[in-house]
């Protein structure tokens, strides 16, 4: 039974990508004063030549030494990287860095590429392996870290969707869109499935928040990976997870163009999308990912109310760009509150819930005067 693997012993972490310019490299290292890390911090990460000498290679790294900046490689180099080469490192994530998830699905390819020649033979020529891809989806809890002013272990990824952290000393944590892709932040993800380690290689996605009433708050991740590593590892000891549990969406003072609104459940959607830069100079044939667009969106199940009480019809119908607010939790360093500035009811229709009318109320997030149409604050 040693070789039988359960999908339920998971275990993920996220480490950011950097994107660097070696010093000197010679046959089996580079060098780069960039990298101020302690002795050994990168090895076991992968590396990627993506421009320069040496461009469109890939290695593992199997030892850093801090004192003279250098990187020393599994394998010899092909040929070797030089000063300028530009590179990135994905570092496979250490028990500091996990944090807690389920719902996983992971999905890695290789492009078969069919040979176009005929002869003879009816029979198929083998394929060629080509482009290398993986996407990866999950679930994490929506909670704090448990102290003011501190992210939540899970706060990388929100970065990896193009959300900018702000974060005000023992006060809050706060995530919004950004635009800039020059301040992108991509991850590598890492996943220990009971003995297997798969690394997702500069990783970007999006997310949906989900609050039922009847259920745990959650964010739900979709991730697209330029290349991906498969491994032997066991999984690792010492996880150092947050000890915060999710609090429900009672008492969560939720309300839509100033209406508190009797709801069983609420849910956002930031709809990024992501593609994959593709280049012939990537060893993987990607580089890695980037997020181009987004139409942020979002629903909930409001109970029929008179339009003399509230008129979502007229609001529909005329486009009225409205407030929302919803807190989930209510102690300190556990509580999430997520606004939006401008949000537009996309349709309006009818539902049923324990002989109650409803309303089923999409709506769309707008900008205010941009890179703002959704705010996510833990404090």
């Amino acid at each position: 039974m040693g070789d039988t693997i359960l999908m339920d012993r998971q275990i993920i972490g996220a480490t950011a990508e950097r994107e660097l310019v070696a010093d000197s490299a010679d046959a089996s290292t580079l060098v780069d004063a960039a990298l101020a890390e302690d002795d050994d911090f990168w090895n076991g990460s992968v590396l990627r030549t993506i421009r320069g000498a040496g461009v469109g290679q890939r290695r593992k790294v199997s030892g850093f030494d801090s004192a003279s900046d250098t990187l020393t490689v599994d394998d010899a180099w092909d040929a070797a990287p030089a000063s300028g080469t530009a590179y990135l490192l994905d570092r496979p994530a250490a028990a500091s860095e996990l944090f807690r998830a389920g719902n996983f699905s992971h999905e890695v390819s290789v492009e078969q590429l069919e040979r176009a020649v005929k002869d003879a033979s009816l029979s198929p020529f083998p394929s060629i392996p080509g482009k290398r891809s993986a996407q990866i989806s999950f679930t994490t809890e929506l909670r704090g870290s448990g102290a003011a002013g501190v992210a939540p272990d899970y706060g990388l990824l929100f970065k990896a969707c193009a959300m900018k952290e702000t974060i005000v000393e023992d006060t809050s944590v706060a995530y919004a869109p950004m635009s800039d892709k020059s301040s992108y932040t991509r991850i590598c993800l890492t996943v220990f499935i009971d003995g297997l380690r798969v690394m997702y290689l500069g990783c970007m996605g999006s997310f949906s928040i989900n609050c039922p009433l009847d259920g745990v708050p959650t964010v739900d991740w979709e991730f697209e990976a330029a290349d991906f590593e498969v491994s032997d590892a066991p999984l690792l000891d010492g996880a150092s997870y947050d000890a915060q549990t999710p609090e429900p969406i009672l008492m969560s003072g939720f309300s839509f163009g100033g209406f508190h609104f009797d709801v069983a459940n609420i849910r956002f959607a930031m709809n990024n999308e992501v593609v994959l830069r593709q280049s012939a100079n990537a060893s993987g044939g990607h580089v890695n990912a980037l997020v181009t667009g987004r139409a942020p969106s979002g629903s909930f199940d409001p109970e029929a109310v008179l339009k003399a009480t509230d008129d979502v019809f007229k609001d529909w119908e005329d486009g009225a760009k409205l407030p929302l607010k919803v807190q989930v939790g209510h102690r300190a360093g556990n509580i999430c509150t997520i606004t939006a500035p401008k949000c537009q009811y996309a349709d309006m229709g009818f539902s049923d819930r324990d002989g109650l009318l409803t309303y089923d109320a999409p709506f769309r997030l707008a900008r205010d005067a941009g890179d703002d149409e959704i705010a996510i604050v833990f404090t």
